[in-house]
């Protein structure tokens, strides 16, 4: 999950260099698969215990969390995506550099 946020951000910033690595396919999986798993996994938890076999805490991922800062992106280029449901307030989050919500607005 940590790795999100930079993976969707390396992923804007080649796709403003026309280089498209939502489209890459890689064993049969995506960039897409991670949010999807993750967006499940926060819904059922139980989801993770084929590779977690321990608890797991979640309540710092719950809709509205800093860490889905990488979402305000994800969902402004994919808006049917799974993950608009972690998007519950502005985001901000000072590893993807400040705020998201602002950065991933669209440019009128």
């Amino acid at each position: 999950m940590r790795a999100l946020g930079p993976l969707i951000l390396i992923a804007e910033l080649a796709a403003r260099q026309g280089i498209d690595l939502y489209a890459v396919r890689a064993n049969g999986r995506s960039i897409h698969d991670a949010p999807r798993f993750l967006v499940g996994a926060i819904a059922d938890p139980s989801k993770i215990s084929r590779y977690a076999p321990e608890p797991q805490y979640l309540k710092s991922l719950q809709p509205g969390s800093s860490e889905h800062a990488w979402a305000e992106f994800y969902v402004r280029r994919f808006p049917e995506a799974s993950a608009r449901s972690l998007l519950t307030a502005p985001l901000c989050n000072r590893r993807l550099g400040g705020n998201a919500t602002v950065y991933a607005a669209p440019v009128r």
